[in-house]
């Protein structure tokens, strides 16, 4: 696995030297190895931050990886931090915590994934505050299941915030979201480890709510979050005719920003593209994020 150095890149714990709320010691002990990360030797299935930074950027990412709610791929996210600072950012990727793919009355849920998902945003708040870039931008790019975490965001993630410290009380709503083949439903045509893992261990009537509530075409129309949507055509994990495509048209009828971009013959997680037709996304989304977002010349 590939190698960083650790004193550039370290693991810093999402909530420092607070208690991890909603911390499953048990299943922290007992859980099976699904981690899709770069390189071993960090905190198993806990929750961290990693920087990639540079002086003085533009804007500040914060990147949620993919992984059906049951690993985060860090591995192709770490590629995504890297190209973001040659183009002028700082960023962040999240490792939040998952569910169980085999069993998901055991693992974690939507309270502590959600909860790491806001946490992350005000962490990076907190940073730009302390490092003197609090007029910077926050902008989340999201893959896959960290897509969905993304838009979760603006859908009343809020609501599982249990904290109550100086950090939580910063924004958790980015100022915008970049999405790569994001899961955006947990209905018809959800990648289907999604509406197991994230409603698990709760009543039957709240998983309803859950699985409805947290479906975002169907909740867009008072979300004005600016939004950058790219896919592919080949996807078959999360198919863009009701993820990308239906949000991305309720996102435009409620009036918000939002750019739709399709890549021929491209399939599901994919991250960078490089070597296919959607190589071009990254430039792409910053072009978008430049004109409509960052107001650069």
């Amino acid at each position: 696995m590939e190698e960083f150095d650790l004193t550039a890149h370290p693991f810093l714990p999402l909530y420092g030297d607070s208690e991890i709320p909603l911390q499953n010691e048990l299943y922290e002990k007992h859980k099976p190895l699904y981690s899709t990360d770069f390189r071993g030797g960090q905190p198993e299935n806990k929750p961290y931050i990693m920087p990639f930074e540079i002086a003085e950027p533009r804007f500040l990412a914060l990147i949620f990886p993919g992984g059906g709610y049951f690993a985060c791929s860090n591995g192709a996210a770490v590629k995504i931090a890297e190209a973001l600072n040659s183009r002028g950012a700082t960023a962040f990727v999240l490792n939040y915590r998952v569910g169980d793919n085999e069993d998901p009355e055991r693992g974690y849920n939507c309270r502590a994934i959600l909860q790491d998902g806001v946490r992350a945003v005000q962490f990076v708040r907190n940073y730009a505050d302390e490092h003197g870039l609090s007029d910077r931008k926050v902008i989340v790019f999201g893959f896959s299941a960290g897509g969905h975490l993304a838009v979760s965001l603006t859908l009343g993630a809020k609501e599982f915030d249990t904290l109550s410290d100086p950090v939580s009380r910063l924004d958790h709503i980015p100022d915008a979201l970049v999405l790569g083949y994001p899961c955006t439903t947990l209905l018809e045509g959800a990648y289907p480890l999604l509406p197991r893992i994230f409603p698990a261990h709760e009543p039957e009537n709240e998983r309803a709510r859950l699985l409805d509530e947290y479906s975002a075409p169907f909740h867009a129309a008072s979300r004005k979050t600016p939004t950058f949507i790219w896919y592919g055509t080949d996807d078959r994990a999360v198919p863009p005719e009701f993820n990308a495509i239906p949000y991305a048209e309720a996102l435009k009828k409620s009036g918000a920003e939002c750019e739709l971009v399709s890549y021929e013959g491209v399939g599901h997680g994919v991250g960078l593209a490089l070597g296919t037709a959607a190589e071009g996304w990254l430039d792409r989304a910053l072009g978008w994020l430049n004109e409509k977002i960052l107001k650069c010349e």
